[in-house]
């Protein structure tokens, strides 16, 4: 409720609600201007001088009577709308004729009505009450309308806020899923290593793997990460998969230092690298390669990682593939439709291509 009041209440509504009136009396001053062949001061008093000053005047207690009527159930705040209206238009009906009484006094002109003929008036043309009681509905439809579209704006931030934290738990969950399936990857790779005998490789590769997992342990509760922590990461995924192919490989990584402050989704390239090892570089039986491109366009991070030999095609990934259909999910709830994602089959090679905004 106190937005309400501080919107309702404020200096800028009831400057807004001055300044229409004004506009209105200065239309209806030129109405008679148009009408009389001039400006005439005894018409100018009643139309628009007293109607406006004392609509203008009572105009005031409307919001509060509004805002009251916002705490009652809906019966009692009907009932004390429409009390309250009728009361508005008597108000509104014996203040102007007294007023216009007073201002011809002052202003010395002929007067219509002397003070105490007024009952009589009154008793005999009480249907002009009617025009303070429309007046009062007007002016009480335009605050329901600033009500309900205030209403309206706290509820679409409220529901973008249920949006944007649900978005970020369910990416957080899919990046949950990630670290047991590289941990089941890597650890198999151990267990290789063990059984072909290379028991300082092993030892070696576990090393590794603790590294890898302290650093994502550290940032566990973290969506976004920087791109220099990201590449920190692949760079222990990376000397854990060496240990495994040796010289059949070479890793390359470009990237300029200015770009280490911006920030990517957690483990963004770690199934891409795993990817290129497990699809492109065993595929080949000589030596392969694997290059790691991170570079800006057009206010964009774009991030490409490229494998010689074969690789997967995007219609075997979803039943073959957790690490790249998670990436994929993980893209579309942080950035919606604000990223793209390619896999492009090239002659010596794969390359997996991922724009996404700047984000510091």
């Amino acid at each position: 409720m106190l937005f309400l009041r501080q919107k309702i209440l404020g200096k800028e509504f009831r400057n807004a609600y001055s300044f229409i009136l004004f506009l209105l009396a200065a239309s209806a001053s030129l109405f008679q201007w148009v009408t009389n062949a001039g400006f005439q001061l005894p018409n100018l008093i009643y139309w628009p001088v007293a109607y406006f000053l004392i609509l203008w005047i009572l105009g005031f207690s409307i919001p509060n009577i509004f805002i009251r009527t916002l705490t009652l159930t809906f019966n009692k705040g009907l009932v004390l709308l429409f009390v309250s209206s009728f009361l508005f238009g008597i108000t509104h009906m014996l203040l102007t004729d007294v007023t216009v009484v007073l201002l011809e006094r002052l202003l010395t002109v002929p007067e219509n009505y002397v003070l105490y003929e007024l009952p009589d008036k009154w008793l005999s043309q009480w249907e002009g009450a009617f025009h303070g009681f429309v007046w009062y509905w007007i002016y009480l439809a335009i605050l329901f309308i600033v009500y309900f579209r205030e209403m309206y704006q706290i509820e679409l931030v409220k529901n973008k806020d249920l949006e944007r934290n649900l978005s970020n738990a369910q990416v957080k969950t899919l990046s949950t899923e990630l670290n047991p399936h590289f941990l089941f990857n890597a650890m198999n790779g151990i267990a290789m290593q063990i059984r072909k005998g290379d028991s300082e490789e092993a030892v070696e590769g576990i090393a590794s793997l603790g590294q890898m997992l302290r650093a994502v342990l550290n940032t566990r509760n973290e969506v976004f990460i920087s791109i220099r922590e990201e590449l920190e990461l692949i760079e222990q995924y990376i000397s854990l998969e060496k240990k495994r192919f040796r010289d059949r490989v070479s890793v390359q990584i470009h990237c300029k230092p200015e770009l280490d402050v911006y920030k990517v989704p957690k483990l963004l390239l770690q199934p891409i690298v795993e990817n290129a090892f497990k699809h492109g570089i065993s595929s080949e039986t000589g030596s392969g390669k694997i290059d790691l491109k991170l570079y800006d366009e057009d206010n964009r991070l774009v991030l490409q990682v490229f494998n010689s030999g074969e690789g997967m095609d995007w219609a075997t990934i979803n039943g073959k593939s957790i690490g790249l259909p998670n990436t994929v999910e993980r893209l579309r709830r942080i950035y919606q439709s604000d990223y793209s994602f390619r896999i492009n089959q090239k002659q010596n090679g794969v390359l997996v291509e991922i724009a996404i905004p700047k984000r510091r």
